[in-house]
This record gives C-alpha cells, structure tokens and sequence, in this order.
C-alpha cells in the first residue's frame, strides 16, 4: 500500500485552533492512501462501468455490487470504515423523509454524475391531467426499492395522495409494452418510469412503436426540477414539448466526520482519499463515459439533503 509522509504544522494549528503561547512545533506524521468500499447497485450496468473506473485510475477500492438502493444506504451509513457510493438522489430523499431523518449528517455528496428523465404515462383518452387526479388510481411503479418506486413514494407523500400500486419491474421493452397494454386496456391508470442512463427503455420503445395512443403527464414537485422535452428530439412526443421531471445519479461518501471519539488529524487519510476521487472523477468520467458532470440540467449542490456536502474545512471536535 503507497504511504505518502506529510508535515503537519501550520495546517495542524489551524485545525485545532492555534496554542496558548502563539507558538507551535512542526509534526511529523505518516499518512496512508486507504482502500475504500465503492458501492453500486448489481443492476445498473452504466454505474458499475464508472465504479470500476474509480477502481482503475482514481483510488484504491473494492468494488461491492448490492441488490438496491436501500442496502448501499445501510451500508454507507455505517461509521467504522470509509465508503464510497453510486446512488439515486431519488434513494436518498425518500430514506431521508422517512425514517432517517438525520441522514444528511452521515452521508455526504462528492458531485452529481448525471440527470435522468422522469416519465409519467396515462392512455391518452385518459381524464388525467395532473397529479392530484391520480388519487385513488392504480398506478405501476416498478419493483420496489428501484428508482421509479422511489420517485413515486415521494410524489405520493409531497401530493398527500393514495393510489393502488402495481409493482411492474422494468428489464426491458417487452415489460414495458406490456405496461402500456395495460394502460390501454383500463387495466392501469398511469405508470411511473425513471430513465437509465445506459438503457433508456422509453426511448426504445416508443421509437419503434410510436407514443400516440399515450400522453405524458406534466406535473412539479418541490424536490425535483423539471426539463423541457422537444418533438425534434423525442419524436413519440404527444406535443411539440413537455416538461418533465428531473432527478440525478449522485457520487456520496460516508461522512467521516460524525465519527465520535475521532480527533482532526486522524481524517487526514480520508480527506486525501476524498480529495483525490472529487478532483478527478469529473474528468475521468467526461474522458471515459462523454459526460460532463458540471453540465446537466439541475446540476446544483444545494437541493441535495439540505445542502450539505463534503467540507474538509468544517471538522467537528
């Protein structure tokens, strides 16, 4: 294991406030580049071709793939041991406002990755016009604990609405054009889909088979921003152009710094390990996978779990 020595004297006294007599001695100490955990989830093949990106050129790590969103939360929330994670803001939202409330304090954002497109259908004959018409529907909202039941849960609790869920795990255009049979048929009244960023099902399937028995529903939330679709570039658009709801792929850390009992310079091997994936991943993943992640729709710091993310200044005594 590479093992870099640092003089910490200055930076020290500013740490731990300075010493009494205005003086202070120049320390010797050994800092070593640790081995992370990158989580991932086994179903997405665009994130874990990043995660092993990461392994590859940027930090030491081992790779752990979990079977949802729910699971890498767990395990980023523990305090023993430094984790890296790939996971939805949809993810964290929805643990944040319901039983974890103080999440925010154990995970941090290193950066958003990328945007995705959220999708609400209904049969174009359909009365459903808005949100609050999907009250007491039946509504398809994929497997639980994937990016689209997220996102559903959310807009459910924010709208204060009750529907009948359908849970339709989407693999691939034969899943979803049995949804959309469904929609049809009276069978369902809408269906909630998050676009994947190596996969985008929609956009396959309506290509080939055309969206003009369906409409897309334009709809706001508070903890999504919203995009404007056009007809030149999605040609199964309903209308020259609609909005649709925006949420992002997000690069978290385990909060190293709510660790009790941990004085300042014990993080110094996490902040250069933090330092170096946040530096350059950015240009990594432009290089690699043609994705700016300063660029996308929405890409801001301050909507995520209340605006926190990693500050290597703000240590916590």
């Amino acid at each position: 294991m590479k093992k870099i020595l640092i003089i910490l004297g200055l930076s020290n006294l500013l740490l731990m406030g300075g010493t009494s007599d205005d003086t202070f001695q120049w320390v010797r100490e050994e800092v070593t580049e640790l081995t992370t955990d990158i989580l991932v989830e086994k179903d997405s093949s665009f994130n874990k071709k990043v995660a092993l990106n990461l392994k590859k050129e940027i930090v030491q790590a081992n790779m752990k793939e979990e079977d949802n969103s729910s699971f890498m939360i767990d395990e980023l929330s523990k305090e023993d041991k430094l984790r890296i994670g790939i996971i939805s803001n949809e993810a964290l939202l929805y643990h944040k406002n319901t039983h974890q409330k103080d999440l925010n304090q154990k995970i941090k954002m290193l950066m958003p990755l990328y945007g995705k497109p959220i999708y609400i259908f209904v049969d174009k004959s359909s009365t459903i016009n808005s949100l609050a018409d999907l009250n007491h529907k039946k509504v398809s909202i994929g497997a639980k604990n994937s990016n689209s039941w997220f996102v559903a849960q959310i807009l459910k609790k924010e709208h204060n609405l009750e529907w009948n869920e359908e849970l339709n795990p989407l693999k691939n255009k034969e899943d979803l054009r049995q949804i959309s049979f469904k929609l049809l048929t009276n069978k369902l009244d809408t269906f909630v889909y998050v676009g994947d960023k190596d996969k985008n099902l929609i956009e396959e399937y309506f290509l080939a088979n055309t969206g003009e028995k369906l409409k897309l529903l334009e709809i706001s939330s508070k903890y999504f921003k919203t995009k404007e679709l056009n007809q030149k570039e999605h040609k199964w658009l309903d209308e020259p152009s609609k909005k649709v709801l925006y949420t992002k792929e997000l690069l978290v850390a385990h909060n190293f710094y709510f660790i009790k009992g941990k004085s300042p310079n014990s993080y110094q091997n996490y902040e250069k390990t933090l330092k170096t994936i946040k530096h350059n991943c950015g240009r990594q993943i432009k290089e690699k996978f043609k994705i700016d992640t300063r660029d996308f729709h929405g890409a801001t710091w301050d909507k995520w779990l209340d605006g926190n993310q990693i500050s290597y200044r703000n240590m916590v005594n």
